[in-house]
């Protein structure tokens, strides 16, 4: 069984109209609503374009389908809990808060746990910009209730005067560090995790203040003051970001097999742990041509990265990993947006592996 999301169109408003009149989904959805084909576009044409209307300010929201092995099963939507107006105020809840609704429509897919399954995989793919998530379930709807304790819900508090459970999933962080060689495409990478909700510690960010005051050319040898004073950036950041512990991060580095690199990566493996992160070092191998190929590309020059052939020729040796969530990839004949799109693969089935710990 494969669960996939296609993002909503006006193709898939009939099965709007069939799902929420469906006995089963009238129960706990749009008790009072009589939909029809004209409710149903002017409801969620906006939505198409991924908005809602709130007081005629839009306000974003994320709709798909849930498909079972392609075949469109049910309805899930995503969008900020503060942003829309609710029954009861949301006041003393975390501020980097999601909220959703989901329904599985077809009755031939009830009470196979598609519906846990179907929010795990969701809630993974599509809200790593949220530190936690919201569901208000009513108190008796309890195959809901049962559905979001299986994809890591915990009740908070029964609201009496509008009979909802309240529960929050607080979802686990990633500290995804990748290290390689010059050229294999560290910042490039990290820009398409950036897409996916991640925050770029790469090593240009604590490397350049230093690299700019030295008028940095890309060749010339970096006095030992000044990576002195690059460490002292890094300490401070690498601190700073063992202390904020609602976002996921993505650092990048060069990482030799040497003191001074092998003390930097015990500083992030140190930072995961202390903030309780789902550390991943991703090792980033290529081919010496396609490595050559990529370091001499001219535009390297603007973010004061070498593009001096020699880092090639003379390679030195990676520093050697040893952890369990280490992750080998050949980049060589991947882009960017393929390589990211391996790496999270790869976190998302470590943390659903793990139910959501680590160990380091």
């Amino acid at each position: 069984m494969k669960i996939t999301f296609t993002q909503l169109t006006e193709s898939h408003f009939s099965l709007l109209l069939k799902w929420l009149e469906a006995e089963h989904v009238k129960t706990w959805w749009d008790q009072d609503v009589h939909w029809t084909n004209e409710l149903i576009s002017k409801k969620y044409a906006d939505y198409v374009k991924g908005y809602k209307l709130v007081h005629g300010t839009p306000k974003p929201i994320n709709p798909y389908i849930i498909c079972v092995d392609e075949k469109p099963v049910g309805y899930i939507q995503l969008y900020n809990a503060y942003d829309f107006p609710r029954s009861k105020s949301l006041q003393g809840l975390p501020q980097c808060l999601a909220a959703f609704d989901v329904l599985i429509g077809e009755t031939d897919y009830l009470n196979r746990g598609i519906g846990a399954s179907a929010i795990t995989a969701f809630l993974n793919q599509y809200a790593a910009s949220y530190t936690h998530i919201f569901a208000d379930p009513e108190s008796t709807n309890l195959a809901a209730i049962r559905a979001y304790e299986k994809a890591g819900f915990k009740k908070i508090g029964l609201q009496p005067d509008t009979n909802e459970l309240w529960m929050i999933k607080q979802k686990s962080t990633y500290i995804i560090y990748l290290f390689g060689h010059p050229g294999t495409g560290k910042y490039t990478i990290s820009q398409e995790l950036l897409k996916n909700g991640f925050i770029v510690c790469d090593n240009q960010l604590i490397n350049n203040p230093i690299f700019a005051l030295l008028n940095y050319d890309g060749f010339s040898k970096i006095p030992e003051f000044g990576w002195d004073a690059i460490g002292r950036i890094r300490t401070a950041i690498f601190d700073f970001i063992a202390m904020e512990q609602n976002h996921n991060y993505v650092l990048t580095n060069c990482l030799y097999e040497n003191e001074g690199d092998r003390d930097c990566y015990i500083q992030v493996e140190t930072m995961a742990l202390k903030r309780n992160s789902i550390f991943i070092p991703v090792k980033l191998l290529i081919s010496e041509e396609e490595n050559l190929r990529r370091i001499t590309d001219p535009s390297r020059r603007a973010r004061w990265k070498s593009v001096d052939p020699q880092d090639v020729h003379q390679r030195e040796q990676l520093i050697h990993v040893d952890h369990p969530h280490l992750l080998e990839l050949d980049v060589s004949a991947l882009s960017a947006v393929q390589a990211a799109a391996n790496i999270l693969e790869y976190a998302f089935k470590l943390k659903n592996n793990n139910g959501g710990t680590h160990e380091q």
